[in-house]
């Protein structure tokens, strides 16, 4: 039996608990500062607020107040639960124990902006940030599509896990892997990060198209022929953005990219954001609108990539003509422009 501590009890934090509970292992669910009344629920045997059943199993729940430097030393394996934006919080929170990390898995997703403007992913910022601890730890990032209702129910479930350390990633495999948890270890663990926020932004361009080309004839149907050709270009931007960034474009054809993107264009906040730029409406009114109050992941993503993708565009013309859909979303994110996106003319240039 191994001890898992999770830190951030929300939906993907809690669901991605259940695969280890049914091995027998036994997890530590630490909420973050906001979720004490999720812990305090759950602490009392019921289910996550978003979930439908509770946990069973070796569970045990601490408000982050609550966690102490033993809980860590004695944890074969950490794993980051905490949305984007809570990065700053936990890597401050994780330096405050002290305590050396040999394993630290991740399924917080994002981007990082460096001080002079640059974008990365976020191990590198891991790194650098938990140095003063020792060693660093063996980074598992867990890529692909999953739903965190449908994992907590135990429907069949595929992902990736990129690493740099294989043996880290097949020790974590074997404490997750059920017969409806399917993992598959990758290598290009920049690839793997990469992909996991830019399929947010990248499938925003994609929904967008079902309420751009309504069909006319009938109601509450969605065109595919338009979506399926805007899905292969977010595709192959989603390859050239996974390269710029330092990662195999390979890995955004498989399953932590095409796979990623086709489960976020079908539901989501990100696809409800792309519904409502096809009728248009631009960024900002959706979400004092219809979005309100809610985080959309690839709006964050995309003013991320921005400032340091305009750099790079003018150094390398031919990357920018190659990417206009990823052109037309900054453009509807950071300069409030109506989306557009001119699928024709695109095609009609060939290769």
């Amino acid at each position: 039996m191994a001890d898992i501590t999770i830190i951030g009890s929300g939906v993907m934090g809690t669901s991605i608990a259940v695969p280890a509970l049914d091995n027998d292992h036994h997890v530590t669910l630490v909420g973050s500062p906001l979720d004490d009344d999720i812990i305090e629920t759950m602490r009392a045997g019921e289910a996550h607020p978003k979930l439908d059943r509770p946990l069973t199993g070796k569970a045990s729940y601490l408000r982050q107040d609550e966690m102490t430097a033993d809980h860590l030393q004695k944890a074969d394996v950490v794993l980051l639960g905490v949305s984007s934006a809570g990065m700053p919080w936990i890597l401050d929170y994780l330096l405050g124990f002290g305590v050396p990390i040999a394993r630290l898995m991740m399924i917080t997703k994002g981007l990082d902006v460096t001080e002079d403007g640059g974008v990365r992913t976020l191990p590198p910022r891991l790194y650098e940030t938990l140095a003063p601890l020792g060693d660093p730890p063996a980074v598992v990032g867990v890529g692909g599509p999953c739903i965190a209702r449908e994992l907590s129910n135990r429907a069949p479930t595929a992902v990736v896990f990129g690493h740099d350390n294989r043996d880290a990633a097949v020790y974590c495999q074997r404490l997750f892997e059920t017969e409806y948890y399917h993992i598959r270890p990758n290598a290009d663990l920049i690839g793997v990060e990469a992909n996991a926020p830019l399929k947010n932004f990248m499938a925003i361009g994609v929904a967008a198209t079902w309420s751009r080309y309504p069909d006319r004839f009938k109601d509450d149907a969605r065109q595919m022929n338009p979506t399926a050709a805007v899905f292969e270009q977010a595709v192959h931007e989603l390859a050239l953005l996974t390269q710029w960034l330092g990662g195999n474009p390979m890995t955004a054809m498989r399953l932590a990219g095409a796979g990623d993107l086709f489960v976020t264009v079908n539901a989501g906040r990100n696809s409800r954001l792309g519904l409502r730029l096809g009728a248009g409406d631009s960024v900002l009114e959706a979400l004092n609108g219809p979005l309100a109050g809610e985080t959309v992941e690839g709006v964050d993503t995309g003013r991320a990539l921005g400032p340091g993708l305009y750099k790079a565009w003018q150094k390398d013309p031919v990357l920018a003509a190659e990417m206009p859909l990823t052109r037309a979303l900054l453009n509807a994110i950071l300069h409030e422009q109506s989306f557009s996106f001119d699928m024709g003319a695109y095609w009609h240039r060939g290769d």
